[in-house]
């Protein structure tokens, strides 16, 4: 199992992928959690863009993986992971993504650009009180890399859970990814009351559809099967 996390000061390690990994953990898995470079505990380059956080994603994988896994992405984490899923698909067994921000320059930043709830300063977007966002030259680095123009080709199944309160990660442009996807089954799951903190699993309920997606595809690829929890307790793989 592997999982990339989005842009965030705290380490996506803290949240509840790894409680997630951890109840659906056996029978020999294994699993891997990156932050991307400039967040959590992974210092940032000092040219960072699309590209870096690419190179990285490969090179940690390669080292750390080397075999056909789940994958999960959250955030901007599931943008990254979609790009390298066209990439080198036969390094996929499956895919989930968490309040994906696809094409974040796009949905979240031009438009606050736009309408003055973001402006740049000194080569850094930053909101209303002044903190920092993003370099531009990462949101440059985004536009060869967009995924909405145009439906996305999978090779292995995909799962989306978003919110419907999700400034960050709009859920138009999720559905809208969903509904053109083209190859393997793309699947959906809309949180109506959630806010960008699904990226992280903040909610129970989050947690609890992410632990049964990932058990099902542990189920399909190795055979895992769990004992049912007791009331209160976690899961035990066997």
């Amino acid at each position: 199992m592997f999982a990339i996390g989005g842009l965030a000061v705290r380490p996506f390690a803290e949240s509840g992928i790894r409680a997630a990994f951890q109840e659906t953990a056996g029978n020999g898995a294994r699993f891997t959690i990156m932050d991307v470079a400039g967040s959590g505990e992974s210092l940032a380059p000092a040219a960072l863009t699309m590209d870096v956080w690419l190179a990285d994603i490969e090179q940690v994988f390669a080292e750390r993986v080397a075999e056909p896994a789940v994958w999960t992405g959250a955030s901007i984490g599931a943008w990254l992971m979609l790009l390298t899923h066209q990439r080198h698909p036969a390094w996929f067994r499956a895919m989930c993504a968490l309040a994906p921000a696809f094409d974040w320059d796009q949905q979240y930043v031009g438009p606050r650009l736009n309408d003055g709830r973001l402006r740049v300063v000194d080569g850094m977007v930053v909101d209303t009180d002044a903190i920092a966002i993003a370099r531009r030259e990462l949101l440059i680095s985004m536009a060869p890399h967009h995924v909405l123009r145009a439906p996305v080709r999978l090779s292995v199944p995909m799962h989306v859970v978003f919110a419907g309160r999700d400034a960050l990660a709009p859920p138009e442009g999720i559905r809208q990814l969903i509904e053109a996807a083209q190859g393997a089954p793309c699947t959906g799951e809309l949180l109506t009351e959630a806010d960008h903190g699904l990226a992280k699993l903040d909610s129970p309920l989050a947690l609890r559809r992410y632990i049964d997606w990932l058990r099902a595809r542990l189920a399909e690829a190795h055979g895992f099967t769990w004992a049912q929890p007791a009331p209160g307790g976690p899961g035990s793989a066997r």
